[in-house]
């Protein structure tokens, strides 16, 4: 039975594929190598020290072999599949090569169905994420076989080492948001997608429905929960573009916690892949009057955009120097908190969540709980990109290498004070229980 429906699924997957795809602009290896070159010029000139998160040699021999294997014709999603294999060696996810998001958005426009689909990719495995609209008929956290005929083990062996990051675990949380465009820079066009799952039955194909199979609302993004004496803040962004969303939670969850004479804040940061400083800031302000900075000492790349703040600088020079970027909280703030705050982060705890987290951990704000990040403590940032000249592809890399307040230099992720093991309720439960003790 099982081989019949995957025989059937087979057929769905030659059927439904869109004969849009002749769109895609051809390149020939000579000119994917040209965009090669200039990568690798742009960001040479660019990144204030590779060796900081790659090692030079194991690079430089990637893209040679890389450069070496190119033949025949590519467009953008080949292009990107062949020229993403450098991602994992640059071991930060603020460096590489970007997923193809402009050849996407054209596809889509041109009439190739978009996968709406909210996944999870957790180790090496593919399932429907837990913000699925009710009225799907796919389950929340129900693990996925495969897509669209494609086995699930294959995808994720295929794409999750094309994504940027410094380990399998971030790299998964990338492929998890942006699994759509991913997906097509593997499979292409298509003109509608299904996914097979296991049932009490046997596998079985759905065909989505992107008026039905897709995420609920992102408003969930910041909630607080009342537990007791315990207040327990989820904060999943510090997004630029939610910074007004998110000053308005805060507001309405401090004067909540003050009103409720609560004398215990976990600030859940688990799910926060990071964002700008001006949110976290926000958050900062609520949990201390202290002045602080983030960071101690900054190697920079001159560029234009940045060659005002250093006065005798040249384009293109390194500077490697003590730097900080005092921050005081306002001093009247209505419902600042006052009692036992812990900050509880994980694995995918990153960038500016690294960032605050370290702060709060150096000048000693609040506890720090949780397993430890697979991001480093001391963060790269101000991330430029870069538009490759024959296939249009993006790549990025930052101008910043800061570290931690407290000086202590390296590539240590940050470790927090207290480790809870876990994840989800379980730990979060773990916590509460050790705050009552």
């Amino acid at each position: 039975m099982m081989k019949s429906r995957f025989r059937s699924i087979a057929l769905i997957v030659m059927a439904s594929m869109f004969f849009g795809e002749a769109a895609l602009a051809q390149i020939d290896a000579h000119h994917l190598q040209t965009d090669v070159e200039a990568w690798r010029h742009w960001m040479g000139s660019t990144h204030p020290d590779l060796s900081h998160s790659a090692d030079a040699q194991l690079l430089d021999a990637a893209f040679e072999s890389l450069e070496q294997g190119f033949q025949g014709e590519y467009d953008s999603r080949t292009a990107w599949y062949a020229l993403a294999t450098i991602n994992p060696l640059l071991n930060d996810a603020h460096s590489g090569i970007r997923l193809p998001d402009t050849a996407y958005e054209a596809a889509i426009e041109r009439g190739a169905a978009a996968f709406t689909l909210p996944v999870r990719v957790t180790d090496g495995r593919l399932f429907v994420a837990g913000n699925i609209q009710p009225s799907s008929p796919l389950n929340p956290d129900e693990e996925i076989l495969a897509v669209n005929g494609q086995p699930a083990a294959t995808l994720v062996t295929e794409l999750e080492p094309r994504m940027r990051g410094e380990s399998s675990g971030l790299r998964e949380r990338v492929l998890s948001l942006r699994f759509p465009i991913a997906l097509w820079a593997l499979q292409g066009d298509r003109q509608f997608h299904n996914v097979t799952v296991e049932r009490d039955d046997g596998p079985e194909t759905i065909g989505l429905d992107p008026t039905r199979d897709i995420a609920v609302s992102d408003s969930g993004v910041y909630a607080l929960d009342i537990r007791g004496p315990v207040a327990v803040m989820r904060v999943d962004s510090f997004e630029a573009p939610r910074e007004e969303e998110f000053a308005t939670f805060l507001s309405d969850a401090f004067a909540r916690i003050d009103a409720g004479n609560i004398d215990r804040l976990i600030v859940d940061l688990r799910g926060n892949g990071g964002g700008a400083r001006q949110l976290s800031d926000r958050l900062m302000a609520y949990i201390t009057t202290a002045r602080y900075t983030p960071i101690s000492a900054v190697k920079a790349r001159i560029v234009a955009e940045n060659q005002a703040l250093i006065p005798g600088s040249q384009i293109g020079q390194v500077i490697d120097m003590p730097f900080a970027q005092w921050a005081e909280p306002p001093v009247e703030l209505d419902h600042r908190f006052e009692g036992t705050t812990v900050i509880l982060i994980g694995p995918t705890s990153y960038s500016q969540t690294i960032a605050f987290a370290v702060t709060v951990q150096d000048f000693e704000i609040a506890e720090i709980a949780g397993t430890p990040t697979e991001g480093p403590a001391n963060q790269t940032g101000q991330v430029q990109r870069f538009t490759l000249p024959e296939t249009g592809l993006v790549v990025q890399a930052p101008l910043y290498i800061f570290t931690r307040p407290s000086g202590e230099a390296g590539r240590a992720p940050l470790v927090p004070d207290r480790l809870i093991p876990g994840q989800g309720q379980e730990q979060l439960a773990a916590l509460i229980a050790a705050l009552d003790e």
